[in-house]
C-alpha cells in the first residue's frame, strides 16, 4: 500500500516520469514508519536523505538559547521533507524533525538520487521542479510571517493549513506562531467570539 501511494505521488507530481524512471527512484527508496513523537532527523545529525510524507505529519522544531520551542514548519502528506542544510550546504541539521502523529515516509537516498538524475534528464527535471516548489513555498512562508502579528499569522496558518489544522496540537500551533500556549488559547478564544 505504501509503495502504491509513493508511485501515485510520483505520477501526480511528476507526470513526465515513465514507469521505468519511477522504478529507478524506488530502487533507492525505503519505506519507514514513525510513531507519534519519534524523530526522523535530530539536530546535529547529517542525513543526506529526502522523504515524501505518505501519511502523517512531520514538524520541524528548534530551541532558542533560552529553551523556547519554535516550530517553523509542518510537512503533511504529499510533501517532501529533508534537512536542507545537509542536502545543499553539507552541514548537520539545524532542526529536529518530529512525527506529531503516526507517520509513514518514503525515504530517498539523496546522493544516489543525484547520481541517477545526472544520467536521466527526466529525473533531473523532476529534481529541479521539486527544489523550486520547496524553495518557493519556504519563501512565501517567510514573507507572510516575518512582519505579521500573531493574529494574522494564525489567520494565514488557518488558510494555508486548513486540511491539517485539526490534527495539530495547540501547543505546536502556538510554537509555530511564536507565542506561548496560554497566549494562543486566549487569542483563539477572542477570535472565536
Amino acid at each position: 500500500m505504501d509503495i502504491e501511494n509513493t508511485i501515485k505521488y510520483f505520477k501526480e507530481q511528476f507526470p513526465n516520469l515513465s514507469d521505468e524512471d519511477i522504478e529507478e527512484v524506488l530502487s533507492i527508496t525505503k519505506i519507514i514508519s514513525l510513531k507519534k513523537e519519534d524523530y526522523f532527523i535530530r539536530t546535529g545529525e547529517y542525513k543526506p536523505i529526502i522523504a515524501l510524507v505518505i501519511s502523517g505529519i512531520i514538524r520541524g522544531v528548534y530551541y532558542t538559547d533560552n529553551g523556547q520551542e519554535m516550530t517553523p514548519f509542518f510537512w503533511p502528506e504529499h510533501q517532501a521533507v529533508a534537512s536542507w542544510e545537509t542536502i545543499y550546504l553539507k552541514q548537520p541539521s539545524a532542526l529536529d524533525y518530529e512525527a506529531i502523529e503516526d507517520t509513514t515516509l518514503a525515504v530517498i537516498d539523496f546522493i544516489a538520487f543525484k547520481k541517477l538524475a545526472a544520467q536521466n534528464s527526466k529525473l533531473q527535471q523532476a529534481y529541479i521542479d521539486m527544489v523550486e516548489i520547496i524553495f518557493a513555498n519556504t519563501l512565501i512562508h517567510q514573507q507572510e510571517y516575518i512582519n505579521a502579528k500573531p493574529e494574522k499569522r494564525y489567520e494565514l496558518f488557518q488558510k494555508n493549513s486548513n486540511q491539517i489544522i485539526n490534527r495539530i496540537a495547540d501547543k505546536h500551533i502556538a510554537s509555530h506562531l511564536g507565542i506561548t500556549p496560554i497566549s494562543f488559547s486566549r487569542m483563539k478564544k477572542r477570535l472565536e467570539e
